[in-house]
């Protein structure tokens, strides 16, 4: 280890593999170490004690513009169900438990729109937010109405989420 002047650095151990884990934090100066002291690592909490955190039904067929949105708001507090298109969506019977809808408008074989009208005859009946490279008056005309929000891309983080928190109450 090399020597910097009189500098500690601090190296943490763990000692147990359970709730309320202690530590020992040790210093080292050259090549002699000492006790530093003890403390307590964050307790893990039990999965049913967990608050839920709102679904969102994301379906992208971009894959880079799908995992940069699934981890935004994962980040934020969001389980999201990612899919690559919308028949895969459709097919996921945990889909109806979305909060809220996020979609692509333009992706092969089925499009935001269609993919919404499907999860509306099924009855899904929560808010959905069109993310479209696209925005032009015959789109608006079509998704007037089904849609509660649609956003240009490239999407900015902050107005995404912003929707999101909207869509699911967190607002």
């Amino acid at each position: 280890m090399r020597q910097a002047g009189k500098r500690l650095q601090y190296l943490v151990r763990p000692m147990d593999d359970y709730v309320g884990t202690k530590f020992w934090r040790t210093t080292h100066s050259g090549n002699s170490s000492h006790f530093a002291g003890k403390g307590h690592i964050m307790s893990q909490v039990p999965s049913s004690a967990e608050p839920e955190r709102p679904r969102v039904l994301l379906v992208e067929d971009d894959s880079a513009v799908r995992r940069s949105i699934q981890l935004i708001l994962h980040a934020r507090g969001y389980d999201v169900r990612a899919f690559s298109s919308g028949a895969l969506a459709l097919a996921d019977p945990s889909a109806l438990d979305a909060a809220c809808l996020v979609t692509d408008y333009r992706m092969a074989g089925m499009s935001g729109l269609e993919l919404l009208r499907g999860l509306r005859a099924v009855g899904w009946q929560r808010p959905a937010i069109l993310i479209t490279g696209d925005r032009s008056n015959h789109i608006e005309d079509m998704a007037d109405g089904l849609f509660d929000e649609i956003l240009e891309k490239p999407l900015l983080d902050r107005r995404l989420c912003a929707w999101v928190d909207r869509a699911t109450g967190r607002a």
